[in-house]
């Protein structure tokens, strides 16, 4: 893993990250035909239902509330709407998560919404966006259970509270 240390502002992804949305998602998209970048994806289902099953990964939102404090750290994620931004927003502040939430318009990139990239730690399950990130000069950490030789993984948020000790 790269370095990085508790002085660096940390971005954390939601979907595939925090809650285990994407196996819905996929799910939808293939019973209707919709590709990824398809907008049409909310009027098959309703994201507050989809957010709000709490499908937690490796007991991510007690990680957060317990990181929230100690270091500087922001949720961003991609959104195709303000109502799925409002939502994920909602259900973060409802879990007793504090973080500021950072809703990334889905045909954007996400660097464009860090404040200093080059201080800056993404952790996301999307090769893309890592890639993205790196390009701009930020540390990308991809978020998986599986190693790969070509990127830094994380395997869960926990990293964050060994980061923090």
């Amino acid at each position: 893993m790269s370095v990085i240390n508790k002085d660096q502002t940390f971005y954390i992804d939601f979907d595939g990250v925090i809650l285990d949305t994407m196996p819905i998602y996929r799910y939808v998209r293939a019973k209707y035909n919709l590709t990824c970048d398809d907008g049409r994806l909310f009027r098959y289902m309703n994201v507050s239902d989809v957010i709000n099953k709490k499908r937690a990964i490796n007991n991510s939102l007690e990680i957060l509330k317990k990181v929230q404090d100690k270091i500087d750290i922001r949720i961003l994620s991609k959104v195709n709407n303000d109502y799925e931004a409002r939502i994920k927003r909602e259900f973060l502040q409802s879990c007793g998560i504090t973080i500021p939430f950072i809703g990334v318009p889905a045909y954007e990139n996400k660097s464009n919404y860090a404040d200093e990239i080059n201080n800056s730690v993404l952790i996301d399950d999307l090769k893309d966006n890592i890639d993205e990130w790196q390009k701009a000069g930020g540390t990308g950490l991809y978020f998986t259970n599986k190693t790969y030789k070509e990127y830094d993984t994380v395997f869960s948020l926990l990293d964050l509270l060994e980061i923090c000790a």
